[in-house]
C-alpha cells in the first residue's frame, strides 16, 4: 500500500478504478496537477497500490480485473479468457455479453435486468432487479431471499 494504511474496521465501500495502459509511475508524476476532489482525494484518503503485480501471464481484460477485485488467480475464481464457450448453452460468450450489452447493441431495451454475483467460492449467490432510480429492490416476503424473482422494485420505505 503506496500510504501505509491498514482498515481496522470494514470498509464500508470499496471503489476500484482500473486504467488501461496507465503506467504505475504516472500517479506520482502528475500527483501535482490532480485537483483535491479527485484523484489526489483518493490517493491521500483511500488506498492505492503503485507496484502491483498478477501472478498470471495472460492478460486479456476480465481476467484482470476480476483477479483485481476479488483477489483470487484465474484457477481459483474460473475467470480465464474474454470469451468462452457454453456446451450446455451450445453457443459461445463474450464476458459482457448481459442484457445491458445487447441493449448497446440492439437499441433494444430489455425488460428487467437481474443482477446477481458469486459467493466465495465462485457459487451463485444472491439475484436481484436492476431497478430505475428512485426505487430500488424491495424483498416481497415470501420465496427465496436469495432469487430475483422474491423482490420487486419500489421506492425504498
Amino acid at each position: 500500500m503506496a500510504n501505509g494504511a491498514i482498515a481496522e474496521d470494514k470498509p464500508r465501500l470499496i471503489f476500484q478504478i482500473t486504467v488501461y495502459q496507465l503506467r504505475g509511475d504516472l500517479l506520482q508524476r502528475y500527483f501535482g496537477q490532480f485537483g483535491p476532489d479527485g484523484v489526489r482525494h483518493l490517493m491521500e484518503d483511500g488506498v492505492y497500490y503503485d507496484n502491483a503485480h498478477h501472478a498470471h501471464a495472460h492478460t486479456e481484460a476480465v481476467i484482470g480485473h476480476t483477479t483485481l477485485a476479488t483477489g483470487a488467480q484465474p484457477a481459483a475464481q474460473g475467470i480465464v479468457g474474454n470469451l468462452w464457450y457454453d456446451r450446455k448453452a451450445g453457443r459461445t460468450f463474450y464476458n459482457i455479453d448481459n442484457e445491458i450489452d445487447r441493449w448497446s447493441r440492439t437499441d433494444e431495451a430489455p425488460n428487467q435486468i437481474i443482477h446477481s454475483w458469486l459467493d466465495a467460492q465462485a457459487q451463485p449467490a444472491d439475484a436481484r432487479p436492476v431497478c430505475a432510480y428512485p426505487s430500488v429492490a424491495q424483498y416481497d416476503g415470501s420465496g427465496d431471499p436469495r432469487d430475483a424473482s422474491s423482490f420487486s422494485c419500489a421506492l425504498k420505505d
